[in-house]
């Protein structure tokens, strides 16, 4: 068993050059599947820097994307120092009768051509309602040498007292600065990515004294080598288009680097999955409710997508729902189809007690069945063939690259004044693709 352990560990050393799904939290490209605002929620990020390779800064680019398109509402770049963190929080709130989403840090890390947000009714393209639940994707873009010697004399950023000063960065994308360009990418003093981000995030309902942790999807070496992706601070760019065509799946309990036809496809192969099962509790006597977030972050790059502010059958992919009790039996009473829309999809289990409260969330609100396992089969999948870059052997595979989360909470009513009443948990919805062998020959 030890030398199985390690001999896996080797080769996954030695494929380590492949973009790959990191459990340790440490990479290039984070995806929050969820963040929400409605119902008294508020989403709270925290991204830390993590030296690599000596004392290296960082810089990072995060995008803020809506439920049912794919542009971000928000981009903009954060220039970390060594150990640095950035957090920020993501809400809601009514004034004069208007409703505002709101963007908050009190972090004094360098955003360059960046403000306190907030966003209302009137001043988008579409009602706010559209804009109030989506994801969030944390980017490095490349590192800098942090010293005077950073041949722009643009990454100094702290002073002599240890004080931020960000001014040459400010200056730095002013007219004749080192990254005034029309160029796609600034890469001036900039180099590569090295997975040296971690990122973290949380749903907190404030008035319920409930958090929820979201699990992220880290994706490391995510980027071609040699290569830093730094763009203009409002740039929505880079994207998951980025990515090397190649990543480190499992086949046969082995790590097998497949090459892809482009990165979406390489990103994909890591988040397909056929099929979902997790656990939904929703009993009246504990007031539970159960949600879940079904976060697809490919949706924009794939042909049965769509762009717009509103969804149809033309632009979805369907899925089967059934229950499970628990004693493993299925409630035909409870199947049913329904489609992903978007980004992001919410499902809501119990009609009277949703988590989420939003406008265009699913209500599938299980009947007789208030607890056991709840079951997604994706009907409509894609499929995407990859080579083993060491036999040339491929493979078929199919499913959808979403990402799941589910959500519950609880409350004990007869808890004593001053001990915890409200509960919540959260976990990350595994899933498995379909795999199959196209070419069997070695050439």
């Amino acid at each position: 068993m030890k030398f199985k352990l390690t001999l896996t560990l080797l080769l996954t050393s030695c494929l380590s050059h492949s973009a790959m799904l990191n459990n340790n939290g440490t990479g290039e490209f984070h995806i929050i599947p969820l963040y929400s605002t409605s119902n008294n929620l508020y989403s709270t990020v925290t991204i830390s820097q993590i030296p690599v390779d000596g004392w290296r800064g960082t810089a990072v680019k995060i995008h803020v994307k809506p439920s049912l398109n794919s542009e971000p509402i928000l981009s903009y770049n954060v220039y970390l120092t060594p150990n640095d963190k950035w957090s920020f929080a993501v809400g809601s709130q009514t004034v004069g009768g208007v409703r505002k989403l709101i963007h908050s840090s009190f972090d004094n890390s360098c955003t360059p051509e960046f403000e306190a947000v907030a966003w209302e009714n009137g001043e988008t393209d579409r009602d706010i309602s559209d804009l109030t639940f989506g994801y969030i994707e944390v980017i490095e873009m490349g590192q800098f040498e942090f010293n005077e010697s950073n041949p722009d004399g643009v990454f100094p950023i702290v002073d002599y007292l240890g004080n931020f000063d960000c001014q040459d960065i400010d200056n730095a994308f002013q007219t004749d600065g080192v990254f005034d360009s029309d160029s796609t990418y600034t890469n001036h003093g900039l180099l590569p990515a090295n997975n040296s981000l971690s990122v973290e995030s949380s749903l907190i309902n404030v008035p319920e004294g409930v958090q929820y942790t979201v699990p992220v999807t880290t994706f490391s070496n995510f980027f071609p080598d040699d290569e830093a992706f730094h763009t203009r601070p409002n740039s929505n760019l880079p994207t998951l288009n980025e990515a090397k065509p190649e990543s480190l799946i499992w086949l046969d309990g082995m790590a097998t680097n497949l090459t892809f036809e482009n990165g979406i496809d390489a990103i994909n192969a890591l988040l397909l999955k056929s099929s979902l099962k997790t656990p939904f509790i929703t009993f009246d006597g504990i007031a539970a409710a159960t949600g879940i977030s079904l976060t697809m972050p490919t949706w924009a790059f794939n042909e049965n997508s769509s762009q717009g502010p509103s969804c149809d059958a033309q632009h979805t992919y369907t899925f089967k729902t059934r229950t499970i009790d628990r004693e493993g039996k299925s409630n035909p009473d409870n199947s049913s189809t329904h489609a992903l829309c978007g980004n992001t999809t919410l499902i809501n289990l119990k009609t009277e007690r949703s988590l989420f409260g939003e406008v265009n969330e699913q209500d599938i609100s299980p009947s007789n069945n208030h607890e056991g396992i709840f079951a997604i089969e994706f009907t409509d999948v894609m499929t995407i063939t990859g080579t083993d870059e060491a036999t040339d052997k491929q493979y078929a595979l199919s499913g959808l690259p979403v990402i799941g989360v589910t959500f519950n909470k609880a409350t004990n009513a007869n808890a004593a004044p001053g001990l915890l009443a409200q509960y919540g948990v959260s976990q990350a919805i595994n899933g498995r693709m379909n795999i199959s062998v196209i070419d069997t020959d070695k050439e």
